[in-house]
Order: C-alpha cells, then structure tokens, then sequence
C-alpha cells in the first residue's frame, strides 16, 4: 500500500485506512482493484491471473472481514467516550 500521509485524512479515513492495513494481501487487492481503481471483476480477474469467482470470493471476504474491524473500532471508541463521561 502506498504510503499516506495521515496528517491529510480525517479521522474516519484514518480508520477506514487503519482496517484496510489489517486485512489480508489477496482481499486488501481484491478491494482496491474493484472499488477504488473501479475495475469489474473479469478485468481484476484477468490483470491478477485468478478466475472471476476467485475475485468475487475474495472481494466478498475482503468487505466482511473490513466491516468486522469498522465494528470493533467503533466499538471500541464508543465504550472510551461511555467511560470517559461517566467518570465526569
């Protein structure tokens, strides 16, 4: 992935870029190829040598797994802030 400087992103593309890092090498190409370079299954099939369904599959694993640590860190803010105003 290509370096950013994260002082240009906001806080909720922080941590959209945060969960992208974690995710496996083949689901975090899967994504980047169909969703932010807007290329259609066959022609990410094609470009990374695998089969339309592999794409599909890994595209499909990619945004589960980038939906489940979305969650977690939200999660996670959510309980600090609770924390925090309760001890106030």
């Amino acid at each position: 992935m290509r370096r950013l400087n994260s002082r240009l992103l906001n806080s909720d593309q922080r941590v959209v870029v945060w969960a992208l890092r974690r995710l496996p090498r083949r689901p975090f190409e899967a994504l980047v190829l169909r969703h932010r370079m807007n290329l259609e299954e066959s022609e990410i099939a094609e470009t990374v040598g695998i089969s339309v369904g592999t794409v599909s599959s890994l595209t499909s694993r990619g945004m589960t797994r980038l939906s489940e640590l979305l969650e977690s860190r939200v999660a996670c803010r959510t309980k600090v802030t609770q924390r925090h105003f309760a001890a106030r």
